[in-house]
């Protein structure tokens, strides 16, 4: 068996047949997993995600047994200039391996993804075959090698589910990884009316497109919520390498979503100090129509308990009305420890479709 590291698409490319494969055989083990089709990525949003990442480090890797191993090759492309010359359209891999490394200064932590092409991939029910069993512990052992001192990966399961009830959990729980955290992945129904926005006195709404507004005096308060994030988003037990964001940071996400074509959007609660809260969500580029993504929603912990948060989920919901009209779910995920979001969303009509656990190991 060989293992051949993948070049990483740039915008301007045309996906390769390897990447088609990879996107196939990644959204055909979630669709067997959840039952879901929405959760699945397409190619453009693959491409988009690859060619455009912000603040981290992408590697990828793929397996081949040694009859199929493209000869006196040290690497292949994702994308190509000339989709007419793909020197990997008669490759197909036993599978892949995707690690993303922040790229911050004493960053501990690689996310992987480690897929399975479909002829390896087993029924539910079914354990991995020796073949399958061999590919996964040479994927396995690649990101111990090029990745840091702790793996760890998200793995999807149906909504009343268990979490191990998954065999590439089974194989994780074998080779020393554990639960770190379980979510509800759901959808909020997008309202064909209005919704109240009942903001406290001295507190306004300021909505606008992609991450940066058009007020230069709000970037020092929204930085301030970013940088945030890691500490009040719950993490459960899983690693979380913190992030510093920046105005040049900010700037670098604002273009990648340019470049990808996201249709993003910034929802900020302010008041005369600067913003106070914020919510993130949009659709990217070849998502399905009707779907949508909620990111993250924060409110600074010295103006919880006000009505601030129901008030922002509201005005987000809303303004997706507004600017997104053929989207009808916007899909979220939510720890299950995080009770506050919960409650909100549950308000909003929260219907859980599916739910992830993410497995931690540290060398």
């Amino acid at each position: 068996m060989r293992i051949i590291p993948l070049e990483l698409p740039t915008n301007g490319q045309h996906p390769t047949a390897l990447l088609h494969s990879l996107v196939m055989c990644e959204g055909l083990a979630i669709q067997q997993y959840t039952g879901v089709d929405d959760l699945s990525r397409s190619l453009e949003q693959t491409f988009g995600g690859l060619a455009n990442a912000v603040g981290c480090h992408i590697a990828i890797y793929a397996a081949f047994d040694d009859e199929s191993c493209p000869t006196n090759t040290t690497s292949l492309p994702l994308g190509i200039t000339n989709p007419a010359e793909d020197p990997t359209e008669n490759t197909y891999p036993l599978g892949w391996i995707e690690l993303w490394t922040s790229t911050e200064e004493g960053a501990q932590t690689t996310d992987i993804t480690l897929t399975l092409n479909d002829t390896l991939l087993p029924l539910p029910g079914q354990p991995l075959n020796d073949t399958a069993e061999k590919v996964c512990d040479a994927l396995l052992k690649t990101a111990e090698t090029h990745g840091k001192p702790v793996l760890q990966t998200t793995l999807y399961y149906p909504a009343d589910g268990d979490p191990r009830d998954n065999v590439i959990a089974d194989y994780l729980a074998q080779h020393g990884f554990s639960i770190g955290i379980t979510e509800h992945i759901s959808y909020l129904p997008v309202p064909s009316q209005p919704l109240p926005v009942n903001l406290p006195d001295g507190y306004a709404l300021r909505t606008f497109p992609n991450i940066i507004g058009d007020d230069p005096t709000l970037i020092d308060s929204q930085l301030r919520l970013f940088n945030l994030v890691e500490k009040e988003v719950p993490s459960g037990e899983m690693t979380v390498d913190e992030e510093h964001w920046t105005f040049e940071t900010l700037q670098q996400l604002h273009q990648a979503n340019i470049d990808a074509d996201r249709n993003n959007h910034c929802v900020l609660v302010t008041d005369a100090s600067g913003a106070v809260a914020f919510s993130v969500f949009g659709q990217s580029s070849g998502a399905r129509p009707h779907v949508g993504a909620q990111g993250v929603t924060l409110v600074d912990p010295a103006y919880r308990h006000k009505g601030i948060g129901t008030a922002l989920k509201n005005a987000v919901m809303n303004h997706c009305r507004e600017v997104l009209p053929n989207v009808t779910r916007l899909y979220t995920s939510n720890a299950i420890i995080n009770d506050g979001m919960l409650l909100i969303n549950q308000r909003l009509g929260m219907t859980t479709v599916a739910s992830s656990a993410g497995w931690t190991r540290r060398a």
